[in-house]
């Protein structure tokens, strides 16, 4: 189910950027690109599908760009980053395209 895949990432996220703080530099770069994978490996087969998800996909891609190339969001925490690129990304998406309900007579 992507609604468990979609939670289990988030978490991963928020885990991710408790625990790198204490984590070798070493350590912690590989655990981010794992969590990049994971996150590529949860996307890329709505995105073949829908339209809407590819949208989501470009607006997250967008918001990340935009912390990484703005100084003062530049210093939030990667993790955090992606949590933020994600939520904004999912909330502009379900503005743009609502699911339409079925009324089951």
């Amino acid at each position: 189910n992507i609604c468990v895949a979609v939670l289990m990432n988030e978490l991963s996220c928020i885990l991710f950027d408790v625990t790198s703080q204490i984590m070798p530099g070493a350590l912690s770069a590989a655990m981010e690109l794992g969590l990049y994978a994971m996150f590529i490996a949860i996307i890329i087969p709505p995105a073949k599908k829908s339209k809407a998800v590819l949208f989501v996909i470009g607006i997250a891609v967008i918001c990340q760009c935009i912390f990484t190339a703005t100084p003062v969001l530049k210093e939030i925490s990667i993790g955090f980053q992606v949590i933020l690129s994600t939520v904004i990304a999912a909330s502009i998406g379900a503005f743009m395209f609502p699911v339409k309900k079925e009324v089951k007579a």
